[in-house]
């Protein structure tokens, strides 16, 4: 037993493809880092970066600058 993890990282459309894929790619690692230096314990750690995300405003933007954890048993 235990527990699923997924890390996916994501980006705003600024910036090219390569870049942003290789940025999404490591915001998800810093999260998979951070879990692994707390001593958190799970069955399985899955990261993957997403690149970018497409939205028009500045606010909208910053929405993308994000990484989703999603948890399961």
């Amino acid at each position: 037993s235990g527990w699923q993890v997924e890390v996916v990282g994501y980006t705003d459309d600024l910036g090219n493809l390569a870049y942003n894929q290789m940025l999404s790619e490591q915001r998800a690692k810093a999260v998979v880092t951070y879990l692994d230096n707390a001593d958190i314990k799970v069955k399985s750690i899955k990261q993957e970066g997403k690149g970018a995300v497409t939205l028009g405003s500045d606010v909208e933007r910053a929405k993308n600058r994000r990484v989703m954890v999603v948890i399961r048993k």
